[in-house]
């Protein structure tokens, strides 16, 4: 280890002077030469050239945070399984545009109810009740229940004149009654509605104008 002394350093100062000073690696300053650097305002540099500071004019960017929509995070299982759903409800309605227009037109629309699932909106719980119009077992006031099937679907009721479209419908109600059960709680209503509007159509396409609601 080298010292430099206060004599070092006046003999440096007399050749150059210099309004700084490192030290170079491996020695050490005397408190003698540390005195004279003191004395004559000259800033000791120990741990080596400070970096400079950024410029006032020049502001850190910091990222831009992604919104929810454009993120590129993995989605939920149930949003994975909601998207396929939509894509059995389109593909059902193409299905019966040759034999229930009626029914295909209505398809669509819960298609387009289903789409709402994913988004961020608040559930308007009106909007969403007044789904399913009044019958002798689901209205507005129950629209948004949990409730069962009105009726079991069995190898007759696909065998009537309807039967195609009910059982359509039927697969319809099935994938979405296995999809509620994994949805968050506020989604749940809205889910209910759609289902039980389905259920409202089944009966409706097994050709009977009195409920069949057990």
């Amino acid at each position: 280890m080298k010292f430099i002394t206060e004599q070092d350093l006046r003999n440096r100062y007399r050749a150059e002077p210099f309004t700084s000073y490192t030290p170079e690696p491996g020695t050490r300053l005397t408190p003698g030469a540390r005195q004279f650097l003191t004395d004559r305002g000259i800033r000791l540099e120990a741990d080596g050239p400070k970096k400079p500071a950024a410029h006032p004019a020049d502001p850190i960017e910091k990222p831009v945070a992604q919104s929810a929509e454009n993120s590129d995070a993995p989605k939920a299982d149930w949003q994975l399984d909601l998207k396929e759903l939509q894509a059995e409800f389109l593909q059902a309605g193409l299905d019966l545009m040759d034999r229930d227009v009626l029914a295909a037109g209505q398809v669509f629309d819960l298609e387009r109810r289903l789409a709402r699932l994913a988004g961020e909106e608040p559930v308007e719980q009106a909007e969403w009740l007044a789904l399913c119009p009044r019958c002798t077992g689901i209205g507005p006031e129950n629209c948004g229940q949990w409730m069962e099937d009105c009726f079991e679907v069995t190898g007759f009721h696909a065998q009537t004149p309807g039967g195609k479209t009910l059982v359509r419908l039927h697969l319809l109600r099935c994938g979405l009654r296995r999809l509620e059960a994994h949805l968050p709680e506020e989604k749940k209503l809205p889910a209910h509605c759609i289902i039980n509007r389905l259920s409202q159509m089944i009966c409706h396409s097994f050709g009977g104008t009195v409920c069949q609601k057990k």
